[in-house]
């Protein structure tokens, strides 16, 4: 496992590992924000703070609403078009670009919905 999947899954042994892994990971990822300088305490505080704002997905997943962008499917709580996630994958991108390109998106949330665009086309229609 990785650094990064390690600080995904919280699997770091000690709390200096898991802030050295968030300073490691942040420096990478602009979308992190972690700042230069933060004492220890700021740092884990940071680290759980990025926990759940990954793992959260709201509910619903995706909104329309004439007010944002036209009326197009959007991420609930986002300005990002749902189609902007299937167009960057149908165009050979992965999913890692797009978050890197819309950083408001998270990757639970995109997943969920990649989820739910799967179930939608494999549900077969009963016959009448």
């Amino acid at each position: 496992m990785d650094e990064s999947e390690r600080y995904e899954h919280g699997t770091h042994d000690t709390m200096d590992e898991a802030l050295a892994a968030c300073r490691t990971i942040a420096g990478q990822s602009p979308r992190h924000g972690f700042a230069p300088g933060m004492t220890a305490i700021q740092g884990l505080w940071y680290y759980s703070l990025m926990q759940n704002a990954a793992n959260r997905v709201p509910d619903p997943l995706i909104t329309v609403s004439p007010d944002w962008l036209g009326g197009e499917p959007c991420f609930t709580g986002r300005r990002v078009a749902v189609k902007a996630l299937f167009d960057y994958l149908k165009a050979g991108h992965t999913l890692e670009e797009f978050l890197d390109d819309f950083p408001s998106v998270s990757r639970a949330h995109a997943i969920a919905v990649i989820d739910a665009a799967n179930k939608a086309v494999a549900t077969p229609v009963a016959a009448e």
